[in-house]
């Protein structure tokens, strides 16, 4: 078993309780919760001389029958996922999984390694690309109209959504916003 604990400065401590998500930077990892469909979904991408961490993490805020929140944690491909837990005690968010890759190098999973809330932000969803290749659009309805073009593995935050395509923000530089098509994401 793998656990990543993330642990809550003083300052966002009355903010945290101990059974509650909250959307926020964890010091290496951002966590986005969106109450309407009850999900979590967490990403990092870090790099530590040769060795890169790439993990998409996501789940749903209902607690299973040993009242631990089930989720699938993807190692850059959303065909190579891991099935995990996360539990809340005493105000630290604990993940468990089988195996975390390449960030087994970077950080000791296996026995527990603590992240701080560095703050609390409002981010409703995250998403990776998981085409080798993934088009942004100015604007979904004409797709002629073409901004640049995401990798396999990038991540995004997902603004808005509509049957097709999600509208996203690509936070590594250069930062923009656009439209890619849902078949592009793991979702």
């Amino acid at each position: 078993m793998i656990f990543m604990m993330i642990a809550v400065n003083a300052s966002a401590q009355s903010k945290l309780k101990a059974s509650k998500f909250v959307s926020g930077d964890y010091s290496i990892f951002k966590v986005a919760c969106d109450s309407i469909s009850k999900s979590f979904t967490m990403v990092t991408d870090i790099t530590e001389g040769n060795i890169s961490c790439t993990l998409f993490i996501s789940g749903k805020m209902i607690k299973d029958s040993q009242g631990k929140y089930p989720l699938k944690a993807y190692l850059w491909d959303k065909n190579a996922s891991q099935d995990g837990k996360l539990t809340f005690k005493n105000g630290i968010m604990e993940i468990q999984l089988k195996e975390s890759g390449s960030c087994q190098n970077i950080y000791d999973f296996e026995h527990g390694a603590g992240f701080t809330l560095d703050r609390i932000y409002p981010y409703r969803k995250f998403s990776m690309i998981v085409s080798k290749k993934a088009i942004a659009y100015s604007n979904y309805s004409t797709i002629a109209h073409k901004k640049g073009y995401l990798l396999k593995g990038d991540f995004v935050s997902i603004i808005s959504e509509n049957k097709d395509f999600r509208y996203i923000e690509y936070k590594n530089k250069p930062s923009f916003k656009a439209w890619v098509k849902k078949s592009d994401l793991i979702l």
